[in-house]
């Protein structure tokens, strides 16, 4: 029997476009990917390899189409389908910020999740 070959099964080519979502009222979109038939036995080993090496998308292009930008992982799962087989389906947003610059001015979306005054590290001037 062949060894299992990750880097080549999770191939984007052959990767197919599940869903294109916006995400309730912000500019957010997400991107789920899956790629098909992996074998039930190397299902994990899949999973561990896109978690490992596919953590950013740079302007993929999927069934012929580019979606430009970063796009960042937020979701990994391992499906069970009919058989010995099992699907790879990946989640990935637009718009996610791993880092948060420390000068305000520079930023390009902020969300209040609380209603308070906070004093954000390296801010100098307070909130106005």
């Amino acid at each position: 029997m062949a060894e299992f070959n990750a880097a080549e099964c999770l191939n984007l080519r052959k990767a197919k476009l599940r869903k294109n979502a916006g995400m309730g009222l912000t500019s957010d979109v997400s991107l789920t990917l899956v790629w098909e038939n992996i074998p039930v036995r190397e299902g994990e080993l899949a999973r561990a390899w896109a978690y490992s090496n596919r953590l950013t998308l740079t302007s993929p292009e999927i069934e012929y189409k580019t979606y430009t930008g970063t796009w960042r992982s937020i979701q990994l799962e391992v499906v069970p389908q009919t058989g010995s087989s099992v699907s790879l389906e990946h989640t990935f947003a637009y718009g996610y910020i791993t880092t948060i610059a420390t000068d305000p001015s520079t930023w390009t979306e902020a969300r209040l999740t609380e209603d308070r005054v906070q004093q954000q590290v390296g801010n100098t001037d307070g909130d106005t």
